[in-house]
């Protein structure tokens, strides 16, 4: 018999039609770009999906959602001892193959669950936790249980909570989604031949990635993007509209009024998040570089389901490189 919780926590929810498709479509293929785990980081209203720098190989990746939009909310229990929050370590590829397998049999109320299975062996209470994955159809009941670690300890908790922080780190982003797939190009052959590359972002709005070795260099840049402030608005461009200036002298001229930051980072980690970045089909993709120069930030927004003119704040991802 498997017990529903243990004494201490609990976790169970519906998920609705568009939490189903966020999840396989868009949120777990994102993370699978990056890492094969996940921390999924549940509470009363929020859940969010992190990948650490040892999941992630070096980078912090953040998903949040509102816990409305993925579950019935008359059907949603989150509770633990940690402010009602609790945190899973579970494999992207496992989950999603059940997600996916749900969803090919014409699911109908898919319900996901923590559960603990008492040990046969033990006279202690051991068990051994498990999400459990139940849905039917016209024809068949399925229910399916997949291994986990533990849920995490309290200060892993409050640790994956501080990744969660979606402060801005930076005094200006540029927003990058115009030109996505051409960057993505450029990326995909750098990283062929170098494993590290500058990218440089100015305040008049332009993107530069640059490589340098003893035999070549090689430099590409976009000019013009919308800048937007720490706080996500728009700022003034008063030199986005200089086109007749190539982009070499308008690095060069950015670079001689120090409003031109560049940082080393590797090729392949901003391809990867690029690369998620498609999946998720973001309204901006925004690029900052840190004040300290210890990251580069990436940031997504999307439109409100219900008004497109509007930005929504029950959706984030934000990865940092």
């Amino acid at each position: 018999m498997i017990s529903p919780h243990d004494g201490r926590m609990r976790f169970s929810g519906v998920l609705v039609d568009e939490g189903i498709r966020l999840l396989e479509r868009s949120l777990l293929p994102a993370c699978q770009k990056t890492g094969k785990k996940i921390f999924l980081l549940l509470s009363s209203h929020d859940v969010f999906l992190v990948q650490d720098e040892t999941e992630a190989h070096g980078m912090h990746v953040v998903a949040g959602i509102k816990a409305h939009i993925l579950f019935d909310e008359d059907l949603y229990v989150c509770k633990s001892k940690v402010d009602d929050v609790i945190c899973l370590r579970v494999s992207l590829d496992v989950l999603l193959k059940s997600l996916r397998s749900a969803s090919a049999h014409d699911a109908e109320k898919l319900q996901i669950a923590l559960r603990h299975r008492p040990l046969k062996a033990s006279n202690n209470g051991a068990a051994v936790p498990l999400i459990e994955i139940c849905w039917s159809n016209e024809s068949m009941n399925i229910s399916q249980e997949i291994p986990i670690e533990k849920p995490c300890p309290s200060s892993e908790v409050t640790r994956i909570r501080g990744l969660c922080s979606q402060d801005a780190t930076c005094n200006f982003y540029l927003d990058i989604a115009p030109e996505l797939k051409a960057i993505m190009g450029i990326l995909e052959n750098l990283k062929i031949f170098s494993k590290t590359a500058v990218v440089c972002l100015t305040l008049d709005g332009d993107f530069h990635v640059i490589s340098e070795s003893e035999l070549s260099k090689i430099g590409v840049g976009f000019p013009s993007f919308d800048v937007f402030g720490s706080d996500g608005t728009a700022t003034q461009n008063p030199k986005g509209t200089q086109q007749h200036v190539s982009i070499e002298e308008r690095l060069a001229e950015a670079k001689r009024q120090e409003r031109a930051y560049f940082m080393e980072i590797k090729v392949v980690h901003l391809y990867q998040v690029l690369r998620s970045v498609q999946l998720t089909s973001p309204a901006r993709v925004l690029c900052g570089m840190a004040e300290d120069f210890s990251h580069v930030h990436i940031v997504l927004s999307y439109n409100d389901i219900l008004d497109n003119t509007k930005v929504s704040t029950d959706r984030s991802f934000d990865f940092k490189i």
